[in-house]
Order: C-alpha cells, then sequence, then structure tokens
C-alpha cells in the first residue's frame, strides 16, 4: 500500500472510530506511513537518547509513572530526520504495549515465570497492566495502570463474582512528584489510599480528602475510607531485578 493510500487508511479508522481508533492498530498504520515514506532511509540508525529508558511493566511489578518527555527532535530538522524520529517513537511505543500484554497474560501464558506467583496472589482470576500518555505543560508524561481481581476480597476461579478489584495507577508530574492511588472496590464499599512522595502533596491531598470522598459519593461510589499517605508504597519490584529468563533482548 503506498504511503498517501497507508495515511488516509489512518484517517478513516480514527473517523470510523469517532476519534476512538484503537491505539496498537493505529500505531501500525502509522509506521507502515512512515517506513513507505523514508523508504531505505527507515533502517538508517538514530543517535543514542539521553537519559535511561523507563523499565518494562512485568506481571507483579509495581506501576510506575513516566516523568513528561521533551521531544528531542531539533528545531532545524528536516522532514527525512523528522519521520526517522518519529518512526523510532512509534517503534518504541509498540514495544511498550507488547510488554504490557505479556505482563497481562494468564498465569503460566506470559512465556516468563508464573505470574500468580510474582503477584503473590494465587489463583488469581484476572489482571491487566497498561499505560496512558499524559500531555501536560512540560511533555507528555505516562501514567501506569494495574487492575486485578483482589482474592484478599473473597474470589476464585470457583466464584468469580465474590471477588473485589483493585485499581492500582502511579504517575510522576512536576508539580506534584510521584504520586501512587491504590482503589479497592469490595463488599464492603470502595477504599482509595493515595501515596505523595512529596510532604507538600500529601499534606494537599489530605486537606482534600473529604472532597474527594465527597465527589465519589456522588458518582455513585460508596467509599468506605479514603487514607492519604506520606511516602511511596514499598514493593519488591522496586528493589528487585527481573527473574532471569523473563526477558529476551533481541538486539544481542
Amino acid at each position: 500500500m503506498a504511503a498517501p493510500d497507508t495515511l488516509q487508511a489512518l484517517v478513516n479508522a480514527s473517523v470510523q472510530g469517532g476519534g476512538k481508533a484503537d491505539l496498537k492498530n493505529t500505531l501500525f498504520l502509522l509506521r507502515a506511513v512512515l517506513s513507505g515514506f523514508l523508504g531505505e532511509d527507515a533502517d538508517l540508525p538514530l543517535p543514542p537518547r539521553a537519559g535511561t529508558p523507563p523499565p518494562p511493566p512485568r506481571a507483579g511489578g509495581q506501576p510506575q509513572g513516566q516523568q513528561p518527555a521533551q521531544s528531542g527532535l531539533a528545531d532545524a530538522a528536516g522532514p527525512k530526520q523528522a519521520a526517522r524520529m518519529l518512526l523510532s517513537d512509534t517503534e518504541a511505543a509498540l514495544s511498550r504495549i507488547r510488554l504490557s500484554q505479556i505482563a497481562s497474560q494468564p498465569s503460566g501464558q506470559s512465556g516468563g515465570p508464573d505470574a500468580a506467583t510474582l503477584h503473590g496472589r494465587p489463583g488469581q482470576a484476572a489482571h491487566w497492566t497498561f499505560e496512558i500518555p499524559l500531555m501536560v505543560s512540560a511533555g507528555t508524561a505516562m501514567a501506569q495502570f494495574q487492575i486485578f481481581r483482589d482474592e484478599e476480597g473473597g474470589g476464585t476461579f470457583e466464584q468469580p463474582e465474590a471477588a473485589g478489584w483493585r485499581l492500582h495507577f502511579a504517575l510522576d508530574l512536576p508539580e506534584t512528584g510521584a504520586v501512587e492511588s491504590l482503589v479497592a472496590l469490595g463488599g464492603q464499599g470502595t477504599t482509595v489510599t493515595l501515596w505523595a512522595q512529596r510532604p507538600d502533596v500529601a499534606a494537599a491531598l489530605r486537606d482534600g480528602a473529604d472532597e474527594l470522598s465527597g465527589v465519589l459519593e456522588l458518582a455513585g461510589i460508596d467509599v468506605a475510607s479514603v487514607r492519604i499517605r506520606h511516602g511511596l508504597p514499598a514493593g519488591p519490584a522496586k528493589n528487585k531485578a527481573a527473574p532471569s529468563g523473563y526477558f529476551l533482548d533481541r538486539r544481542t
């Protein structure tokens, strides 16, 4: 398919989806557009990026927000250089989606260690890991989410309807620093726990806890408690490397 035709397909997919086309398919189409535009130049190497890349998502790991990133493209860059940079970013985004999908695989199907064992929740029925980009004044930040059934809420494979649910997410913005939230939904209501690395942000969240509880109640959510903590929750993923054999470096 020629590049203009692929670009039109990209636009049509977005229009037909009400502007909400599947992100992964849209990235595949964008990659085809850029590869068609660049031709043989698509395989030319790019200079190494500055900074340390974010850790990959994995089953059992703590969610971790990514600080806003600015574009590394120079103002004087030409169309070919801009397209090569965008193609590299597109490939990176697709790789992050693949890693999130691997981390969301049921136990024993991810090709790595048993996911339920890594989570410390044998018999866990379901879990999802995904990331959402956020446009902020400082650039593009990334929030990481985990949704999983809560075995402690009583749910099992035999009785999944008895299970509670937990939503754990993390973000890291210049205005707030690192912040994490754990929302637990069970038979006794919903509990919300917020952690903030900075003491001033923790204090501000504590001052607004009643307001947050009221907003959730107005949304029809039965709030059992809202708790604010200074510091970030301890987790093995923050201090422990992935088990041997979990990841494969395809470049070597």
